[in-house]
C-alpha cells in the first residue's frame, strides 16, 4: 500500500502502482484513492488467473461508484492504470474537488457501472465519438441520454491518452470487437440493423474505424464494411408498415450500399442517423492523394480509373490521336474535382465532356500519385528486365515483380496496360502506335516528369512499350473480359466503318443509343447513350428526374415478343448486353422489343422476403412442344428442377437460376392451361427457332396468381440474394 499527504494524492510519485509490502501468507486486494478505500478482498495462498477475474467482476464495479482515483495491481504487475487526470473544455483538473467538471464526471462514473449488454435504454442512445483537438486538449464526446443532445463531452493531455479512455469504454460496452479496432476508431454506437430488403431486423454495436465500417450482431461474427468500396451512403423515409423497429422518433434509416448488398441501419433518434450518415459519407468520400486512398471498385480498381478507361473504350478507342491530344483545361479538372468529392456518383456523359477530356483527366490523375503506379522502389529493377533478352524471361521476371505489388496497385496496372494495349491494337483507326502511346505514358507511369531527363524519358519509354506489348503474356488471361471484348470490337468496328467514320457522330447519327419509354409503349421517350459498362441503375438515375421518382423507387423493364413478355431488369445488368441479346433473336421476336422504365412499386408483390425452398405440380412445356404436361418442380439450392415423380426423386432436368432469364407471360399461340405463366431462356440469349425447337423458350403454368407471385418471388431472391433492390440516391442529408 501507498500512502501519501493530504493534496499529495496528484503527485507523479503516488500514481505508480506497487505492493509495497509482501512476503506473508495473506494478501490485500483493493483499490484506493486520497478519500476512500474500496471493497477488500482476502487472498490465501498464490492468487491465479480466475481468481484475478473473479474478484474484478465481484468488486471494481461496486468500487467505482465511489472511488475517483483508481488503478489496479496483481503482485508487482500492473493490470491497468487510468490517471485522473480529466479535463472538461480545455480546463485542467488539478484535483476532484477542484474540477470545474465535477458534475459531469461524477455523472460518468455512475454510468461506468452500467456498461453491459444487457442494460435496454442504455444502449440505445448510446455513442461514444472523438472530438475536437487543440494544443491543450483532446476531446471525446460520451452520450447515454438517448436523446438528441445531452452528451458529456471529457478531454486529454494528448491523443494517446484518448485512445487509451475510449479504448477502455468501447471493450466494457462489448468485447466482440478486437483490440485493433478499438484502439483508434472515431464513432462507436448502438443500432437496430437489417442486412438485405428481407433481412431480420436486429441490435448491433457499430463502429467506425478509419475508413471501415465494423459491426456485430449478437452470437455473429464481427462483419467489416470498406467504405471505399460503398456506391451509395443515404438516408431512405421511414414508411409505416415497413418493419422498421420502432425508436424515438419516425426518422429516417441509413442505407450503406457496398459489394456485399445492401445494408440498413435505424439509430435511437433520427438526429442520430443522420449524424451518422453523415460522418460515415465523410469517411468513405475521403479520398487522399495515394492509390489505395481512392474509393475503389469490388475488383480493388479506383473508380476514376474504371470510369475513365470505360468512356474512352466506347468514344476514344477509334479517336484519332487519343491521349496524345489535350482536353480542356476547365473541362479536366471539373472531372477531378468530382471524383475527388465523389467517385461513385460521378457521371461522365458525351454531351459534357469530350474522350480527350477523360483521357487527359486520366493521364493527370496517375501522374499527381505521390507514389508513382510503378513502384518507385522497384523502377530500376523494371528497367533492368527490360533491357534483358530473351523474351521468356523478361516476361518471367515482370511476372515475379508485379506480383510482389500491392492488390490495388497490381489491379490497376492490369487493366491500365490492358487497355494501353487495346488502343494500340485499333492504331490504324486511332493512329496512336506502342511507341506513341509509350512516349505519353512512360513518364506518367514512373512519375519521372520532375526529373526532366532525356535518358530518364527514353528508360520509361522503352519500359512502357515493352510491357504493353507483352500484356497478354505477363497478366493471366480473362476469359469473360476476352468475350466482352471480342464482342464490343465488333460493334465498334461496324461503326467505324459508317460514312460518320468515326464516334464522334455517334450522338448526331443515332447510333450507340437506344429509347427508353416512361411508364408504358404509349408515354415519353427519351434516347439516352450506353456504353458497355452502364447498367440499369445508371439510366434508372439518369431519367429519375423526368418521370419525377427517386432511383431507388424505379424499375427498367425489358418488353419483347410483341409485347407479350416483360421482364423487370435487375439495376446491375448491362443495359447494352440486354440490346445485343436481341440480335440472336429472330426478326419477328426482336422488331417491337423495347425498354421501359416504371415504378418498382409494381413488382412489390413479388418481392420475396426470404430464400426459401418450394415445390409443387406446375405444367411444362419446352421449347419444341406446344403441349403442356404435368410436372413436380422444386427451387433448392439456388436450382430450378424438374421431377418425373410426385416423390421429386426421378430429376427430368434441371437449370441453375442465375442461368437463365425469366419474363412474365407467354407467347400467345402456345395456349397454357392457365393465364398464369411465365417464359424462360437461358442467358446466353439464342432463343432463335428452328424446325426442332418451333417456340419462344421454355413456358411454365401455374394454378393461380398466388402461386405464381411466390414462384417468381423466390427465384428473383435467389438469383439475387445480397443486391435485391437498388440503392437510393444521393441527397444533401444536412438539409433535411
Amino acid at each position: 500500500m501507498v500512502w501519501w499527504k493530504l493534496n499529495t494524492s496528484l503527485e507523479k510519485k503516488h500514481l505508480q502502482a506497487s505492493v509495497r509490502y509482501g512476503g506473508g501468507s495473506i494478501m490485500l486486494w483493493s483499490c484506493f484513492s486520497a478519500g476512500v478505500v474500496g471493497n477488500l478482498h482476502f487472498i490465501a495462498g498464490i492468487m491465479d488467473k480466475m481468481m484475478y477475474i473473479d474478484i474484478v467482476k465481484r468488486n471494481l464495479k461496486e468500487s467505482l461508484r465511489v472511488v475517483w482515483s483508481f488503478f489496479w495491481t496483481a503482485g508487482s504487475r500492473i493490470a491497468a492504470v487510468i490517471r485522473n487526470v480529466v479535463f472538461a473544455w480545455g480546463r485542467t483538473c488539478s484535483s476532484p474537488e477542484e474540477a470545474p467538471c465535477k458534475r459531469n464526471v461524477g455523472r460518468f462514473m455512475q454510468l461506468l457501472p452500467s456498461f453491459n449488454s444487457e442494460t435496454k435504454f442504455f444502449k440505445y442512445g448510446l455513442f461514444l465519438q472523438q472530438m475536437y483537438d487543440n494544443e491543450d486538449v483532446h476531446c471525446f464526446e460520451l452520450n447515454t441520454s438517448g436523446k438528441s443532445r445531452g452528451g458529456h463531452v471529457y478531454g486529454s493531455k494528448s491523443q494517446t491518452e484518448r485512445r487509451v479512455w475510449m479504448q477502455k469504454l468501447a471493450e466494457s460496452l462489448t468485447c466482440r470487437f478486437s483490440s485493433s479496432t478499438t484502439s483508434d476508431f472515431q464513432r462507436m454506437g448502438w443500432t437496430y440493423l437489417r442486412e438485405g430488403v428481407s433481412g431480420q431486423w436486429s441490435g448491433a454495436w457499430l463502429i467506425l474505424a478509419n475508413r471501415t465500417l465494423h459491426y456485430v450482431i449478437d452470437n455473429s461474427s464481427v462483419q467489416k464494411i470498406d467504405l471505399r468500396k460503398a456506391r451509395c451512403i443515404v438516408l431512405q423515409a421511414h414508411r409505416e408498415g415497413d418493419g422498421s423497429p420502432k425508436t424515438m422518433d419516425k426518422g429516417p434509416n441509413m442505407l450503406v450500399d457496398c459489394q456485399s448488398g445492401s445494408v440498413y441501419f435505424r439509430m435511437w433518434t433520427s438526429r442520430e442517423t443522420k449524424v451518422w450518415c453523415h460522418i460515415v459519407r465523410l469517411a468513405a468520400h475521403n479520398n487522399g492523394l495515394r492509390l489505395e486512398q481512392q474509393q475503389l471498385t469490388k475488383n480493388n480498381i479506383p473508380v476514376i480509373v474504371e470510369k475513365c478507361i470505360n468512356f474512352i473504350y466506347v468514344y476514344g478507342s477509334m479517336s484519332k490521336g487519343i491521349y496524345r491530344l489535350s482536353g480542356t483545361s476547365s473541362n479536366v479538372n471539373d472531372i477531378l474535382t468530382q471524383f475527388r468529392t465523389d467517385a461513385w456518383s460521378t457521371q461522365l456523359t458525351q454531351d459534357k465532356y469530350t474522350e480527350h477530356d477523360v483521357a487527359t483527366a486520366l493521364k493527370r490523375f496517375f501522374r499527381d500519385l505521390p507514389e508513382p503506379l510503378m513502384l518507385r522502389d522497384e523502377q530500376e529493377y523494371f528497367h533492368q528486365v527490360s533491357l534483358v533478352k530473351d523474351r521468356q524471361e523478361r516476361i518471367r521476371m515482370y511476372k515475379a515483380a508485379f506480383d510482389q505489388f500491392p492488390k490495388i496497385h497490381y489491379n490497376t496496372i492490369r487493366k491500365l496496360l490492358g487497355h494501353l494495349h487495346f488502343i494500340v491494337s485499333q492504331s490504324e483507326k486511332n493512329q496512336m502506335t506502342v511507341d506513341n502511346i509509350a512516349s505519353l505514358w512512360g513518364v506518367t507511369l514512373m512519375n519521372t516528369e520532375a526529373r526532366n531527363s532525356e535518358s530518364f524519358n527514353h528508360r520509361d519509354h522503352v519500359l512502357a512499350a515493352d510491357l504493353i506489348n507483352l500484356y497478354a503474356e505477363i497478366f493471366p488471361e480473362n476469359p469473360k473480359e476476352l468475350e466482352q471484348e471480342k464482342v464490343m470490337l465488333q460493334v465498334l468496328k461496324k461503326y467505324s466503318n459508317q460514312p460518320h467514320g468515326n464516334l464522334n457522330n455517334v450522338k448526331a447519327s443515332g447510333e450507340f443509343r437506344v429509347w427508353i419509354y416512361l411508364h408504358n409503349k404509349k408515354g415519353e421517350t427519351y434516347n439516352i447513350a450506353i456504353g458497355p459498362q452502364k447498367t440499369a441503375y445508371e439510366v434508372c438515375s439518369e431519367l429519375s428526374m423526368k418521370i419525377k421518382l427517386p432511383v431507388h423507387e424505379l424499375v427498367l423493364e425489358e418488353l419483347v415478343l410483341n409485347d407479350n413478355l416483360i421482364r423487370p431488369i435487375h439495376y446491375t445488368e448491362k443495359v447494352l448486353d440486354i440490346v445485343l441479346k436481341w440480335g440472336y433473336w429472330d426478326d419477328a421476336d426482336r422488331k417491337d422489343n423495347c425498354l421501359i422504365l416504371s415504378p418498382l412499386g409494381k413488382y412489390d408483390v413479388y418481392m420475396a422476403e426470404v430464400i426459401r425452398p418450394i415445390q409443387g405440380e406446375l405444367r411444362f412445356a419446352d421449347s419444341k412442344t406446344k403441349n403442356f404436361r404435368a410436372f413436380m418442380f422444386a427451387i433448392s439450392h439456388g436450382n430450378l428442377s424438374c421431377y418425373k415423380d410426385k416423390m421429386c426423386k426421378q430429376l427430368f432436368t434441371s437449370w441453375k437460376i442465375e442461368d437463365i432469364v425469366w419474363y412474365i407471360g407467354n407467347e400467345p399461340k402456345r395456349s397454357p392451361p392457365s393465364k398464369h405463366s411465365i417464359t424462360f431462356i437461358t442467358k446466353d440469349g439464342r432463343a432463335s427457332r428452328s424446325k426442332s425447337s418451333p417456340w419462344f423458350g421454355n413456358v411454365l403454368a401455374f394454378g393461380d396468381e398466388a402461386s405464381k407471385v411466390s414462384w417468381i418471388g423466390i427465384m428473383w431472391k435467389t438469383a439475387h440474394p445480397r443486391e435485391f433492390l437498388p440503392p437510393g440516391q444521393h441527397i444533401n442529408i444536412m438539409n433535411t
